[in-house]
């Protein structure tokens, strides 16, 4: 589904923000592993030419990672 969406051909310029939630518990997938399991390897090799993918791992709860994926998305946006 995730592969479906950021291939689609409708509004390529739109960017893809992946929020890797809870790693603040213990067992938590690292970005690498998250990043394998969704199939996102690859982003910067081949995603990148579709559109831009980002993948940011948060915690609410510690107040991480989410703050800086937002702005990222942000920027991404933003025109020229």
């Amino acid at each position: 589904m995730l592969h479906e969406l950021i291939s689609l051909d409708e509004r390529p310029h739109l960017p893809v923000l992946v929020l890797g939630n809870k790693i603040d518990l213990v067992g938590a997938v690292s970005e690498e592993e998250l990043r394998l399991q969704l199939g996102l390897e690859q982003t910067e090799a081949c995603l990148q030419d579709l559109r831009s993918v980002e993948v940011f791992m948060c915690s609410v709860q510690l107040r991480s990672g989410y703050i800086e994926g937002f702005k990222w998305l942000l920027q991404q946006m933003r025109p020229g």
